[in-house]
């Protein structure tokens, strides 16, 4: 897959954004950051959904007891759509759980299947089967986290449990992670993660942070959409053409690092992120319309070696 050209990209970024601001709550700086948890679970086919095979799920796998269900102040029940809430005990998790019968509109799931074909998920195209399987899919989840811990990771735990655990259940083909700005279908899914009972940070990292390449002029510029579901700033380096993969691996290593100590590197710090004795120092990042990142803004990783 070949880099996005900056125009291509600007194009795309335009209307993914339309996308997501018709589906997430985007507000100040000071509302509840858990907000920022928005997917939605493409399915195959409109197979039933059972609160009871959700419960088993999560009770064989994590070891863990949730309870799910509707509750006439989440809204009513219809013929397609059927609101569940879907929590592990008073004072911690709690999820909206939409269960709908019938799919994405169209042009929402044109837009998605473009910016697939574009490699806007973490710079990577899509096979022919799980494009077909986007534009065809029949029924969908969307998750809205409602409220939990004071602990942002415990929160993308959670939510990483649900998704795997309807991903196990379902006939999915893919989900949509808006603060990414990503769909992935099931097969990006990270290597064996369906079969695990214990997740890391790593872990959360591949399921939920977007990175993504846009080429200029021989300098690449990596970024990461996504981080701030764990409330913390997304993450920003430019580097040679010739240096992407090496300064890639910079780059996720300090996204990884910010979401397992559940702080943001402070601007104006200096860090050795690379474990090759070169520094990097934390800039800020100007604000850009046309490509916006999360509510927390962005921070540049600038090489000391490279002034």
């Amino acid at each position: 897959m070949k880099p996005i050209g900056i125009a291509v990209a600007v194009a795309i970024v335009l209307a993914v954004i339309l996308f997501i601001a018709k589906h997430r709550t985007r507000g100040p700086r000071n509302q509840k950051p858990g907000h920022n948890v928005n997917l939605f679970v493409l399915l195959a086919e409109a197979k039933d959904f059972r609160p009871e095979d959700l419960i088993g799920a999560f009770r064989e796998t994590w070891g863990i007891r949730i309870w799910c269900a509707h509750h006439p102040r989440l809204g009513p029940k219809t013929a397609t759509s059927t609101p569940y809430l879907v929590g592990d005990g008073r004072d911690k998790n709690a999820v909206l759980l939409t269960w709908s019968s019938e799919p994405l509109s169209r042009a929402r799931t044109d837009l998605l299947a473009m910016a697939s074909q574009a490699g806007f998920a973490d710079s990577r195209g899509i096979s022919q089967a799980d494009l077909d399987a986007l534009r065809n899919h029949k029924a969908h989840f969307r998750v809205d986290y409602g409220c939990g811990p004071q602990d942002s990771k415990e929160r993308m735990l959670f939510t990483a449990r649900l998704l795997l655990a309807l991903c196990r259940l379902q006939p999915v083909c893919g989900y949509v992670d808006s603060s990414a700005q990503a769909y992935r279908p099931l097969a990006h899914l990270p290597d064996g993660i369906l079969a695990k009972t214990e997740l890391t940070v790593v872990d959360l990292f591949e399921l939920f942070v977007n990175v993504q390449f846009v080429s200029d002029k021989g300098n690449i510029e990596i970024h990461t959409h996504g981080m701030d579901q764990f409330w913390l700033p997304d993450v920003q380096i430019i580097c040679p053409e010739k240096d992407r993969s090496r300064d890639r691996h910079v780059l996720c290593n300090a996204a990884i690092y910010m979401i397992d100590r559940g702080r943001a590197m402070k601007v104006g710090d200096a860090y050795d992120l690379a474990g090759d004795g070169r520094e990097f120092r934390i800039d800020g990042v100007k604000p850009d319309r046309e490509h916006p990142f999360g509510v927390y803004g962005a921070i540049r990783l600038r090489s000391l070696e490279a002034r």
